[in-house]
């Protein structure tokens, strides 16, 4: 019985976050009179919506877009996050406490802190509405850095 009463507590719990979900999806079908009136399914399933989208919206042209900038970010973030914890797991040097507390400390600032001063960076780099203006503040970070430290302290220095 007390299973029973968690599955359905379950059930019902995956309709409530999902519904908004599958009403959208549904939604995308119906005219503009069906969703305004507030029925729940559509009247007669129409494809006009997506024609207008791909007609009006460069969808794909943004899709790539994003695609691009967001691999380049993802690999130059690997190679210069694992090149970092590179140097602080194998290289010693004097301030290498101090690098890692500073790396740590940067894990703590919201991205909300630092986003104008991004913006105004990449302005006086004339770099706005560019893709390496996109990419450019996501090149390090210090939570790839520190994932990677404790990586390669699991490996041998050999």
């Amino acid at each position: 019985m007390k299973k029973r009463a968690m599955y359905i507590l379950l059930i019902i719990s995956g309709i409530v976050v999902f519904f908004p979900i599958i009403y959208s999806l549904v939604a995308s079908f119906m005219t503009t009179k069906d969703i305004m009136s507030g029925k729940i399914l559509p009247s007669q399933i129409n494809f006009i919506n997506y024609k207008d989208l791909l007609q009006n919206i460069p969808i794909l042209q943004f899709f790539f877009n994003s695609l691009i900038t967001s691999i380049v970010a993802m690999i130059f973030q690997i190679i210069i996050c694992s090149l970092t914890a590179y140097a602080l797991v194998f290289i010693e040097f004097k301030e290498k406490k101090i690098v890692f507390l500073l790396v740590m400390c940067s894990i703590f600032i919201p991205w909300e802190a630092i986003f104008i001063p991004n913006y105004f960076i990449i302005l006086k780099m004339r770099l706005l509405n560019t893709k390496l203006g996109i990419i450019l503040p996501f090149l390090a970070n210090g939570l790839g850095i520190f994932l990677m430290v404790q990586q390669f302290k699991t490996l041998n220095k050999s």
